[in-house]
């Protein structure tokens, strides 16, 4: 079968996500959810979720939290998710189709870190998606779905995205990256002797300062 295409299953709750994020607009995200299903006469029904956006998120988290946000609403509309066979999420995102599988079962059993030993990125995304998953009385797969081709039930989950991003009312979902730094001092290399020292270092939150 050709992939991409986003065919639904009949026996399953079909869900459509999609994230967005605007760097232009100070990264002003949001999440889209257009869930489907066939009716016992055959019919298709559909729900469309569009929740409150976010400050500021990137694609990727958005794709993540996207998933997430499916779970949480498909809980909330049905009350026994048993009638179906299984829960199928759409996604667009490449990168929430490759890294699905070791969110689920690879990266926590290796204290979330990935091939190269580093942590993984999004973590608390992955961990929040992953007790959702764990949550359900039903199997859930996620299949790529090409973006914003003739799949009407894609584009559903793209327009509600936008509309989420547009009221970006709620905090950030994670601690942001820095970009730059404060002081115009050029740093040396081996001006800190190593000895064995270790130290954290926690981003609270990245913004545009304008300098005086």
């Amino acid at each position: 079968m050709i992939s991409g295409l986003g065919i639904i299953d009949e026996y399953a709750l079909n869900i459509f996500t999609d994230g967005s994020s605007y760097p232009d607009k100070q990264r002003a995200a949001g999440v889209g959810v257009h869930l489907v299903w066939v009716n016992e006469s055959g019919d298709e029904e559909t729900a469309d979720y569009a929740p409150t956006g976010w400050e500021k998120a990137t694609i990727d988290e958005m794709e993540i939290e996207a998933c997430t946000v499916a779970l949480q609403e498909a809980e909330r509309i049905f009350n026994d998710l048993k009638r179906f066979k299984r829960i199928l999420i759409f996604t667009d995102s490449r990168f929430v189709k490759d890294c699905f599988f070791l969110a689920m079962n690879i990266w926590p059993n290796k204290r979330w870190l990935g091939s190269n030993n580093m942590p993984v990125k999004n973590i608390e995304l992955w961990k929040r998606l992953r007790k959702e998953v764990k949550k359900c009385p039903i199997k859930v797969d996620v299949e790529w779905v090409k973006a914003h081709k003739s799949n009407i039930h894609n584009k559903a989950a793209d327009k509600l995205a936008k509309t989420s991003a547009s009221m970006p009312f709620n905090r950030p979902l994670s601690h942001s990256e820095t970009t730059s730094k404060w002081s115009d001092r050029k740093t040396k290399r081996g001006c800190i002797p190593v000895c064995g020292q270790e130290i954290k270092i926690r981003i609270v939150s990245r913004k545009y300062i304008k300098r005086a």
